[in-house]
Formats: C-alpha cells, sequence, structure tokens
C-alpha cells in the first residue's frame, strides 16, 4: 500500500491532462526525471500522482516500456478495469519488491492463466517462474 499512484498516459496527451487537472488543484510537475501531477497548494512527490508513458521505459534497465493501451474489460457493473495481462507485464518488468508480491497475489487468485504467461516475452516468463519457485 502506498499513498501515491501511478497512471499510465500517453507522452502526447501531457498538456491535455495538465490543462483537465487544474481545476481540481493539481498541476504538472517534471522533477528529477519523474513526470507527476501535485497537490498546487502542498505538493509532495510522496502522494502525488506518478505519470508513466506508455511505449517507453519506466527506467533504462527495465527488460520492456510500459504496454500501450489495451482495450478495458468491462465488468457486468459497467466498470472499466485494465487487462490482467497488462498488468501481470508491468509488474513484472518493475520487479520490485511489491510487484513481485503483487505478481504472487494475482498467481494465487487464479488471473495469471497460461494464454496471459503465453503472452509474455522470454525475460518475463523467466521473472515469472522465478517468482513461482520462491512461494
Amino acid at each position: 500500500m502506498t499513498r501515491d499512484i501511478d497512471m499510465a498516459v500517453d507522452r502526447r496527451d501531457l498538456d491535455r491532462i495538465a490543462d483537465a487537472v487544474r481545476p481540481f488543484g493539481f498541476e504538472y510537475r517534471h522533477v528529477a526525471g519523474v513526470d507527476m501531477l501535485v497537490d498546487s497548494v502542498k505538493p509532495s512527490a510522496r502522494s502525488a500522482v506518478h505519470l508513466v508513458m506508455v511505449r517507453e521505459k519506466v527506467r533504462p534497465e527495465y527488460p520492456e516500456a510500459v504496454p500501450d493501451f489495451s482495450p478495458p474489460v468491462e465488468t457486468r457493473e459497467g466498470v472499466l478495469l485494465a487487462p490482467v495481462a497488462d498488468l501481470v507485464r508491468m509488474k513484472l518488468t518493475s520487479h520490485r519488491l511489491r510487484d513481485r508480491v503483487h505478481i504472487q497475489d494475482m498467481d494465487a487468485a487464479g488471473l495469471i492463466t497460461p494464454e496471459v504467461e503465453g503472452g509474455l516475452p522470454n525475460e518475463l516468463r523467466r521473472r515469472l517462474a522465478e517468482i513461482r519457485s520462491t512461494q
């Protein structure tokens, strides 16, 4: 559990996003290589909305770029959700401890199906196997 939010966006939309959030008390900032939306009264990177760019690597050493947008999955209640395959790919790419725990949770819930696993590139499949071997 963290106080910040990560949001995948298209870099081409940054100006429109900055304009859209301003009336709600947020402002766009680029600090230390990180794009974020911060509270305009009490700006803090710890409670910001961190923007990660689709089709770009979050860090140069990451094996994959943030996946481009897939069509959302709609629940019976009409809630739009990011596809599990995209979340799995992002978590395996980041590979931080919290991401590995999220992968374990998704796997235990049966969300990482053979189809999801089969759509992963080799390096991410290797990481998934590594996480599964430590459970």
